[in-house]
């Protein structure tokens, strides 16, 4: 909706809004992480998440910055909600995701992790 708010300010705010269950997600994917990965991996599989992620960012700002320069800001920004929008039915569409425990009570055995600890 951001896209085709009538003012910039409302554009801003409705973007800005938009990145706080993004933030939530993080929260909760560190939680999960240091509840399911064994204490003497945990910071192996931290680095490489944080490599991975630091990795791409370039990539994925070039691809960006090319992409709003062909088609324009506003296409740009309704196709990476439409990324959003794919996440959010991919996942109704995956009962075994929905049926995950919450992160509190989570076990490696719910997602079918083997470690040479666990």
């Amino acid at each position: 909706m951001a896209v085709f708010a009538p003012t910039t300010a409302l554009t801003i705010t409705l973007f800005g809004l938009a990145w706080i269950p993004v933030g939530v997600s993080g929260v909760l994917t560190a939680t999960l992480n240091q509840r399911v990965f064994p204490t003497d991996l945990l910071g192996r599989v931290s680095a490489t998440k944080g490599t991975a992620s630091g990795a791409t960012l370039p990539l994925g700002s070039l691809v960006g910055g090319g992409v709003a320069e062909a088609l324009g800001t506003t296409t740009t920004m309704e196709l990476a909600a439409s990324g959003f929008g794919f996440t959010a039915v991919y996942v109704l569409l995956r009962p075994r995701i929905r049926r995950l425990p919450a992160v509190e009570t989570a076990t490696p055995d719910d997602f079918d992790l083997e470690t040479e600890t666990h």
